[in-house]
């Protein structure tokens, strides 16, 4: 694929940014909780002298649309909005639990993994993905929030265990399992490259299934209601 896709995402305490061009994807990743709204612009300046590739060469956007912190995700939102308008091209948003499921399948070879991101206030953002033909991470059911204890579907889960909220609750999140967690990774977070791995072959073929959307369209997920 030749196209040049910018991929963003601040929805939780990482800040990162991929660029795909050349068939090749360049990355900034850091943790740095509170400056995601400089950073953010400086990683994609970063990534742009880089690679030669500016805006006015860019094809398509991709965001972390959430679930995350709230002013996070309205970040990576605003900027993806902002930029597709100005310059007329296509979004894609993608799930940051289906990103940290990206992420495990390819570190761990898993095939199943059930995502639990810490949502504070005692809660876990959560979501089920099982790995597709295509090797990319599908999700199964609808993604949600929940206390530990009442995650859907835990007590039948056979996989690996991925995300932050494995850290913060691992006990009670244990206690709900039927024994079928074969490994765990609680310091996974979402990752632009990830994404970007998600989003493209849906740019490629100019795919619908929700994927791409209008500017308008490219909307953040808070999960928690009201806000």
């Amino acid at each position: 694929m030749s196209a040049n896709v910018l991929a963003i995402d601040t929805a939780t305490e990482a800040c990162s940014a991929a660029l795909h061009c050349d068939g090749a994807v360049c990355r900034r990743f850091e943790i740095a909780p509170r400056r995601h709204n400089t950073l953010i612009f400086e990683m994609c300046e970063s990534l742009f002298r880089e690679t030669g590739v500016g805006l006015d060469r860019l094809d398509a956007l991709v965001f972390g649309k959430g679930p995350g912190a709230f002013t996070g995700v309205r970040i990576a939102a605003s900027m993806a909005q902002s930029v597709a308008y100005a310059r007329g091209l296509p979004v894609v948003p993608v799930s940051d639990l289906q990103a940290v499921a990206q992420r495990a399948m390819e570190r761990h070879a898993a095939d199943s993994v059930l995502v639990a991101m810490d949502a504070r206030m005692g809660e876990v953002y959560y979501g089920h993905f099982i790995k597709g033909a295509d090797g990319l991470a599908a999700p199964v059911g609808e993604e949600g929030l929940a206390v530990p204890g009442r995650v859907p579907g835990a007590a039948d889960f056979r996989g690996i265990g991925a995300g932050s909220g494995w850290r913060a609750h691992r006990e009670a999140l244990n206690a709900v399992l039927g024994g079928g967690l074969s490994a765990c990774d609680e310091e996974l977070l979402p990752d632009a490259a990830a994404m970007l791995t998600i989003a493209l072959p849906g740019i490629a073929s100019g795919a619908t299934a929700g994927t791409v959307v209008e500017p308008m369209n490219a909307l953040p997920v808070y999960l928690r209601s009201p806000v």
